[in-house]
């Protein structure tokens, strides 16, 4: 909670915002495409965003902003292959 994260080389286009969320994360877990390690032992849940993302590197602002206090976005729940892939 809280974290900032960035993302480097980024092209132009647009995105859609998946996250993986829950409570205890180990990195003991392997996921089921056999290369992905980590995950949260207690409440994960893999979740997709709704909201197209556009970016551009011409755009004045490039950060994004989730789980603002003003903001009614809720995402949809997704299955483990759904956000692996």
């Amino acid at each position: 909670r809280g974290d900032t994260f960035t993302i480097e080389n980024l092209p132009n286009g647009r995105y859609f915002m998946d996250d993986l969320s829950g409570n205890n994360w180990t990195s003991a877990i392997l996921r089921k495409d056999g290369i992905t390690k980590g995950g949260f032992l207690k409440n994960e849940r893999f979740n997709r965003w709704s909201f197209p993302i556009n970016y551009s590197v011409n755009a004045k602002r490039k950060r994004f902003r989730f789980n603002s206090p003003e903001g009614t976005e809720t995402p949809n729940q997704i299955s483990e292959n759904d956000f692996l892939n």
